[in-house]
């Protein structure tokens, strides 16, 4: 039992240096930046605003936090997909519904992969829209 109160204490601990002590070490970042493997997909589907001076395409990145957030949103789109369709099974609009929480969980993936900030904004603005409608039906 010594043991488990050791091993406690040993999390809570090191979880205390990561979030108080850590910030306060310049080389603490540098050193784990260079240990951790970077993995990184970037998708590029053309430009679609092109001036001199500006160019945004359709660009996404996923790495390490936009892959947890993928999953995350997927895993709760998913369980709300499986719920809804118990909950709207008599609904005569459901369909409609459903295309609603589509479109709402597909601006959310778009919003975390967003490589530029006119993705980002797209993403956002879709994300309102998508709420929107969800909120009217």
């Amino acid at each position: 039992m010594d043991f488990l109160n050791h091993a406690a204490s040993y999390k809570i601990e090191t979880a205390y240096e990561v979030m108080f002590v850590a910030p306060y070490q310049d080389d603490y970042y540098v050193e784990e930046f260079l240990q951790a493997p970077h993995l990184e997909l970037e998708l590029n589907f053309g430009e679609f605003i092109e001036t001199p001076f500006f160019t945004a395409g359709y660009e996404f990145v996923v790495d390490s936090v936009a892959a947890i957030m993928i999953f995350t949103i997927t895993l709760i789109s998913f369980v709300v997909h499986l719920y809804s369709t118990v909950y709207m099974r008599n609904d005569p609009h459901s369909v409609r519904f459903f295309g609603f929480l589509s479109l709402f969980t597909f601006f959310m993936v778009v919003l975390v992969t967003g490589a530029n900030f006119v993705m980002l904004y797209i993403g956002w603005e879709g994300v309102g829209l998508s709420s929107f409608l969800l909120i009217a039906f």
